[in-house]
């Protein structure tokens, strides 16, 4: 995350079973590090959270 550049934005994918966790950051924390957490399902779509 060494990218200052103000439209950077970053993503992490996690498994459906490992959403609960991946969202236990609150989402003021993910906004401030520009962070997006992409659910992967077991059909193999994403959605974002």
């Amino acid at each position: 995350m060494t990218d200052e550049a103000p439209g950077a934005r970053y993503a992490i994918a996690v498994p459906s079973s490992a959403l609960k966790a991946a969202l236990r950051v609150p989402q003021r924390i993910r906004d401030l590090l520009r962070v997006t957490v992409y659910e992967v399902r077991d059909d193999l779509t994403v959605k974002a959270h």
